[in-house]
C-alpha cells in the first residue's frame, strides 16, 4: 500500500542523501488528469519543506501574468487548484518568476498532430524560498532546460505514474509513490464514478 501524501513527505526527509523523487501519479497529465492538483505542494509549503521542487503544475493564467510581468518580477499567485474539486485549491505563492519562455520541448498528448506529438507551449519558472515549481513540462530534459537540477534537490515531486522513472532513477537516491487524491488516483473506489455497471473490477460493489 502506498504512504499518503505526508507520510510520503516523512520518508523522504527520513533520508540523509537526496534527491528522493516522488511520483504524484495521480495528478499525472498523461493519464488525463489535469496536472494542476496543489494537494503535496501545500503540506510542502504548510511543513515549511526546503530544499523541493515539483511540476509540471498546468496553469495557464499564472504563466500569462508573470509573463507579462517579465522575468525577475516578484509576484503574489495563485498557483494550480483551476480545473475541479480533484485538483485542490489555489495555492497563494509569493515567488520571484525565475524565467518566461516559449519551450521548444515537445510532449505527447492523446489527441495530437499526425506526427503523435504538441508544442507545450509558453513556460513558467517560479521560486520562494523553499521550493521550485515548474509549469508545464514532460520529463527531466525541461526541468534540467529550465534549470531546476532535480540533482541538486533534497526532494522532487514529478507528476507522473512511471515515465519518469527511466530518466529521474538515473538521479534519483531513492523513488516514493505517493498515494495523493486526484482524478489518476490509485486507489479507483475514490473516484466518483456515476455511470458505471456494477459489480467491476476492481471497484467495490455499489453501495445501497
Amino acid at each position: 500500500m502506498s504512504p499518503d501524501i505526508d507520510a510520503s513527505l516523512d520518508q523522504a526527509l527520513a533520508f540523509d542523501d537526496g534527491p528522493v523523487v516522488i511520483a504524484d501519479g495521480a495528478d499525472n497529465p498523461g493519464g488525463g488528469a489535469a496536472s494542476d492538483s496543489t494537494f503535496i505542494l501545500r503540506r510542502m509549503v504548510e511543513r515549511g519543506i526546503t530544499g523541493a521542487a515539483i511540476g509540471p503544475i498546468w496553469d495557464p493564467i499564472a504563466v500569462r501574468i508573470a509573463s507579462e510581468a517579465g522575468e525577475g518580477a516578484r509576484l503574489r499567485l495563485r498557483i494550480g487548484g483551476k480545473v475541479s474539486e480533484l485538483s485542490g485549491d489555489p495555492v497563494d505563492w509569493t515567488s520571484r518568476s525565475r524565467s518566461c519562455t516559449r519551450t521548444g520541448a515537445d510532449r505527447p498528448f492523446q489527441h495530437a498532430d499526425e506526427h503523435g506529438r504538441k508544442r507545450a507551449g509558453r513556460s513558467q519558472r517560479h521560486r520562494d524560498p523553499a521550493v521550485h515549481a515548474a509549469q508545464p513540462g514532460d520529463g527531466q530534459r525541461p526541468v534540467h532546460a529550465r534549470r531546476l537540477r532535480p540533482a541538486a534537490k533534497k526532494i522532487v515531486v514529478v507528476k507522473s505514474s512511471q515515465h519518469f522513472y527511466a530518466s529521474y532513477s538515473q538521479v534519483a537516491r531513492h523513488v516514493i509513490y505517493a498515494d495523493a487524491p486526484g482524478s489518476v488516483a490509485r486507489d479507483l473506489n475514490t473516484l466518483p464514478f456515476r455511470k458505471v455497471r456494477r459489480p467491476l473490477w476492481p471497484l467495490k460493489a455499489a453501495v445501497r
